[in-house]
Formats: structure tokens, sequence, C-alpha cells
């Protein structure tokens, strides 16, 4: 099953429209940004499955001193994503990502 991802410009775009709530299921991918901005601007988050990422209290990772933030970014999507994750797509998606992020600096 295909993923749907949100970055914080789609965040931005639901909240504008009125959008209050946003249902996440194992097929929706946020980033980090998203969900800061899901929480600034007052749209809910609800999870299907309460032992995902949505748990707050999530261990620590350590993570080498030499691995980019893409290549963290990348290595966790394609965890969480499985063997059937699309390289390129993802790949594609950090970028942009990681784009928008240099430019709302």
């Amino acid at each position: 099953m295909r993923k749907t991802f949100y970055t914080h410009t789609d965040i931005h775009d639901l909240a504008k429209s009125g959008v209050t709530m946003l249902q996440i299921d194992e097929n929706v991918v946020l980033t980090m940004v998203a969900k800061e901005t899901a929480s600034k601007l007052g749209l809910q988050l609800v999870y299907d499955n309460q032992d995902t990422e949505a748990s707050p209290h999530r261990a620590p990772v350590s993570i080498p001193k030499d691995v980019t933030l893409q290549e963290q970014v990348r290595s966790a999507v394609l965890k969480r994503m499985g063997p059937n994750a699309e390289v390129n797509l993802v790949n594609n998606i950090i970028q942009q990502v990681m784009s928008e992020l240099e430019s709302s600096k």
C-alpha cells in the first residue's frame, strides 16, 4: 500500500483550509517539522495505533556524528516502510523536505 507523506507546508495548507484533525495510520508519514507545525497550529493528530511513533516516550537513538541528517531520515523512513519501499521516491521526497527546511531558515 502506498504511503502518504506530509510536510510542514501540507499541514499549514490543511489548517488554513479549516482542517482541525488528521487521522494517522501506518500509511501516513509526517516529517518532524510537520508534527511541530500541526502542534503550533492546533491541528490534532489522531493515531490509529498508539504503539507507533506517536508515543512521546521513545528511547533515545545513538547516531554516529558523521551521519548527515538526510542519511538519518532516509534510513529511518526506509526501515519504517519495509522492503517494498520505493527508494527513489523516498530519496526525492527527503530531498524536497530538506530543501524546504533550508529555504525556511
